[in-house]
């Protein structure tokens, strides 16, 4: 047989305790190990475990006490500690709502700064852009009072600050087409009939008919001035317009002639804004 090893040993040594610690003396003073009864183990073994709780109880009860206050502190620790983030969370989400909020109302600033720039420069240019149309209408009133919707409207307007309108009509679309005058010379007068045609393309107003006078050396004598109302046959209207390609007659007398008149002209004018007359120079006649 094989000697045992210190581990069997050893094993064989706690048997033997455990032996020794079961066994019960006799009344002659001898040990020995018994077998309890079935019934009489259960029951040890109870009292055993019961004894065990108590012990484990008691030691609960003395340290239960620190352990439950350290739970506690751990607890209201980490409730602080997490109300702190809390917190923390909250004041950082209202300081990036404020300051998205601040960003938005600043775009919105920006956008109604660029709208407010943008309507004054698109004021400004239809200010200018009134300022010079009315500048040029100024200029050319007289060329555009020529056209009768302008004169109708613009027109009462001069007039009520005391410029009338002067419309610059092409005085060169006249021409005398015939002429013929006679002289009276008991009556000392000049009677002369002549047809003027419009032969520009636009319609034409009734012109001034100015008539010079002169003597054979063709100095001149004086000059006398009509106007439509005092040419032109009763069954004529002075304010309508003569239509492009169409003539009128006119006829009138020119009393009071000098002696040593032997020659007269004619010439069709219009009145300048300033009281001049414009006439057509190489007319003539």
């Amino acid at each position: 047989v094989p000697p045992l090893t210190e581990e069997e040993q050893t094993i064989n040594m706690q048997i033997d305790e455990d032996l020794l610690a079961i066994a019960v003396a006799d009344e002659d003073g001898f040990a020995s190990t018994m077998v309890l009864p079935e019934d009489a183990a259960e029951e040890k073994a109870v009292e055993e475990k019961a004894e065990a709780g108590d012990e484990q109880e008691l030691a609960l009860k003395e340290t239960g006490s620190g352990f439950e206050t350290i739970i506690m502190e751990g607890e209201a620790i980490r409730f602080a500690l997490d109300e702190d983030r809390q917190e923390e969370h909250k004041a950082a989400a209202a300081a990036s709502l404020a300051s998205v909020a601040e960003a938005k109302h600043a775009d919105q600033e920006a956008e109604r700064a660029a709208a407010r720039r943008k309507y004054g420069i698109a004021a400004s240019i239809a200010l200018l852009a009134v300022l010079l149309v009315g500048q040029y209408v100024h200029q050319a009133r007289d060329s555009l009072a020529t056209i009768p919707a302008f004169n109708s409207v613009v027109g009462p307007m001069y007039r009520a600050i005391g410029k009338p309108l002067s419309p610059d009509w092409d005085i060169t679309g006249w021409r005398f087409e015939v002429t013929d005058g006679k002289t009276d010379t008991e009556n000392a007068s000049l009677t002369i009939v002549s047809r003027l045609g419009n032969k520009s393309d636009t319609p034409l107003p009734y012109p001034i008919i100015a008539v010079s006078l002169s003597d054979r050396f063709e100095e001149p004598l004086g000059s006398v001035t009509l106007s439509p109302s005092e040419y032109l046959a009763d069954d004529l209207d002075a304010r309508k317009l003569v239509e492009p390609g169409n003539s009128f007659q006119a006829k009138f007398v020119v009393s009071s002639l000098p002696e040593n008149a032997t020659t007269y002209r004619l010439r069709a004018c219009y009145r300048a804004s300033d009281g001049q007359l414009r006439c057509k120079e190489d007319d003539f006649k």
